[in-house]
């Protein structure tokens, strides 16, 4: 990587999904159409069926459109509107990450670049 050990040197990628291609989540006997993810953390749409807290500890799977799934293990931070952000402490891997991009650009060209401007104005607010 680079020799910078700055916070813009490895900044992750957040993947944002179009609707048709969201993952699902499997959590809680239930399973939740996932619209962001990154290697460090997601969003679920979630509606209030599960009775979620602050902090609270969430395991799951998370199952790629392409069929591939991965065990996530991380904590609920907070409720954004109809969307459950949860922090990961186990999430997907760089592997997993890139080739679901590939897929998505390949499915959607010029999806990217309508996300990439409004992401660079509300950057990750830590």
């Amino acid at each position: 990587m680079g020799h910078s050990i700055s916070k813009q040197s490895r900044q992750y990628y957040r993947l944002r999904y179009p609707k048709s291609e969201r993952p699902r989540m499997k959590a809680w006997n239930k399973q939740f159409p996932v619209t962001e993810i990154s290697e460090k953390g997601l969003r679920l749409l979630f509606s209030s069926e599960v009775d979620v807290k602050k902090r609270m500890e969430i395991k799951g799977t998370i199952i790629l459109s392409g069929g591939e799934s991965f065990d996530v293990v991380g904590e609920v931070l907070r409720l954004d509107g109809d969307e459950l952000v949860i922090k990961l402490n186990e999430g997907p891997s760089l592997k997993h990450m890139a080739a679901e991009q590939i897929r998505i650009r390949k499915n959607f060209p010029g999806f990217f670049d309508s996300i990439k401007a409004q992401n660079e104005s509300d950057r990750q607010a830590e």
